[in-house]
Parts: structure tokens; C-alpha cells; sequence
């Protein structure tokens, strides 16, 4: 954990402001994976500047999480199942995945920071 209070803050604030980059699919397990964890160590931090803009973050990125999720599971359930389109598909798939691993490259490094910022591994 960073010792510096203003510097846990700037990670949370960081945080806040960039969240909704990594609500996309292919992004969503490093949000969960990475960034809400770091979120639930400043939960219990010892300033209440820390802990107020903890908590309002968490709230923040759990609502739009919990929403992405229901879009995503309307969509699927509307999608159709269609075998012979699967490889017409795949292309554009693939294409979306490829721009997705670029710039998840990016976020990975900014989720990273924010998430060091807050709480570092000994």
C-alpha cells in the first residue's frame, strides 16, 4: 500500500475516470480481476478521504458493471443461434479482437497504476 494518502486518492480518482474504458467484453475480467480489488483494500484505509472516495467508486463501477451485464445478457438472449453465419463472423470477431488486445495493452498499464497506487503487493 502507497503511504502517501493524496497519492491512494489520485489512484482511486484515476480509477473513477477511466472505469468505463475496460466495460467492454474483452475487458471486463481485468476490471474485475485488477481494479475492483484494489478498490475493496481502500475501503478499510485509515483516512476518511480514502474511504469516502473508495466506497463512491466501488458504487460507481458495481452499478455500470451490473448493467453492461444485463445489456450483454439481453443481447445474447435476442442473438439468434446461427451455424452457417459463424464463419462470416469470425472475421469481424476477429478484427474487433485484435483492436480490443491493442488497446487493452494501454488500459492495462493505466488500470495497473491506479490499481499500485492504492495497494502494492509485498
Amino acid at each position: 500500500r502507497e503511504h502517501f494518502t493524496h497519492t491512494r486518492i489520485a489512484g482511486l480518482k484515476a480509477i473513477a475516470s477511466t472505469y468505463k474504458h475496460l466495460l467492454t467484453a474483452p475487458k471486463v475480467p481485468l476490471l474485475t480481476a485488477k481494479v475492483l480489488p484494489a478498490i475493496c483494500v481502500a475501503l478499510s484505509d485509515a483516512s476518511p478521504e480514502v474511504r469516502s472516495i473508495a466506497f463512491a467508486t466501488m458504487k460507481t463501477v458495481l452499478k455500470d458493471l451490473e448493467a453492461e451485464s444485463e445489456e450483454r445478457a439481453i443481447a445474447q438472449a435476442k442473438e439468434p443461434a446461427k451455424e452457417g453465419s459463424a464463419t462470416q463472423n469470425g472475421a469481424s470477431q476477429s478484427d474487433a479482437a485484435n483492436q480490443a488486445s491493442s488497446t487493452s495493452a494501454m488500459f492495462n498499464k493505466a488500470a495497473g497504476w491506479a490499481a499500485s497506487s492504492i495497494w502494492k503487493r509485498s
